[in-house]
């Protein structure tokens, strides 16, 4: 995926743009050529930094933290969180979101709320799903993390 997102980065094409020929060459896609652009340079990159903990709160909800940096400064970038807890014979799954606008060089904190739709957070392991996706101009890119962390109560 890396890979594909570095030959992306490095050779974008532009928009196929109609030119008309001269009148007296004979062309074989009638009189119409494609003209590519290419930008090279460092790739555009997003990296998404979480927390290996979280809060929970008392409406049942939980709170993610971690940040989020581009290597060159972005349109806007959006983040998606996904928790699944185990809660007895069954599951407590949850989603968040939030948007940042525009993501920079130097890191971004995140807060994240994930808002619980069948049961409560409580203290424990979370299964955590997590991504971004940070467009500058007409390129995108993404980033994602998948794994476990710890949900604690809130500091007193």
């Amino acid at each position: 995926m890396r890979a594909m997102t570095l030959v992306l980065a490095l050779v974008l094409v532009g928009a196929f743009t109609p030119m008309p020929q001269p009148s007296t060459s004979a062309s074989p896609v009638d009189g119409e050529s494609a003209r590519f652009g290419v930008v090279a340079g460092a790739p555009f990159v997003v990296d998404l930094k979480l927390a290996t903990y979280g809060r929970f709160r008392r409406d049942g909800s939980a709170v993610v933290f971690g940040s989020i940096s581009c290597s060159r400064r972005s349109d806007f970038a959006w983040v998606a969180v996904m928790l699944r807890q185990r809660a007895g014979r069954g599951y407590v799954n949850g989603v968040g979101f939030g948007e940042l606008v525009p993501c920079r060089k130097r890191a971004t904190d995140l807060r994240i709320v994930v808002d619980e739709r069948d049961g409560v957070f409580r203290g424990g392991s979370v299964q955590l799903e997590a991504f971004v996706v940070a467009c500058r101009r007409h390129y995108c890119t993404e980033d994602g993390t998948s794994r476990v962390i710890r949900l604690k109560g809130r500091k007193r």
